[in-house]
């Protein structure tokens, strides 16, 4: 279980710290702002509040995790924040909301059971980190097969998109 969290506590910082800087920026904010407005989750006068906090969350989670002497209670609070994440997903996918994921900054695709997918897939992962944390120290290794993992559920939607099958062509009629 420490092989496996010293794993997934990098991969997690990696990922919210994407995820927080993409967000940060103007583009990514306005969107994030957006969404919130648009998810009709909280009441739209708040939307710009929840994304401070949300950006903030995960830049602090981001950093818990990145230091064996914070990453378990970097773990813990990335399980709550995914599980609300999740539970806000999960809702705007049952009233069908028409959102795009910005999770990672601007230009998502539209929500679906693939992003609730990868956040419950994040959520399992935060939740090993917490479990299995014990003082753990990622070694170099750990750090890079985190790297190329994070790399993956970064551009989950791409990679997606690219394995997707190809939409049949029309034929032109002459």
């Amino acid at each position: 279980m420490s092989a496996l969290a010293s794993i997934v506590g990098p991969m997690l910082a990696i990922v919210f710290i994407v995820a927080a800087a993409a967000k940060a920026r103007p583009s990514g904010f306005r969107e994030l702002v957006t969404l919130l407005r648009t998810a009709r989750l909280l009441p739209a006068s708040w939307a710009a509040h929840a994304a401070v906090l949300l950006v903030a969350a995960e830049a602090v989670i981001a950093a818990c995790l990145a230091f064996p002497a914070t990453a378990r209670a970097g773990a813990a609070a990335a399980v709550v924040l995914l599980v609300v994440l999740t539970a806000g997903l999960a809702v705007a996918l049952g009233r069908r909301v028409p959102l795009a994921c910005s999770c990672f900054g601007t230009g998502g695709d539209r929500i679906s059971t693939a992003q609730l997918g990868r956040n419950l897939l994040l959520l399992a992962c935060a939740a090993v980190g917490w479990a299995g944390y014990a003082h753990v120290r990622p070694s170099l290794v750990a750090w890079a097969v985190a790297a190329f993992a994070a790399a993956l559920l970064v551009r989950f939607d791409d990679l997606l998109d690219l394995l997707a099958p190809a939409a049949p062509q029309r034929r032109r009629s002459r």
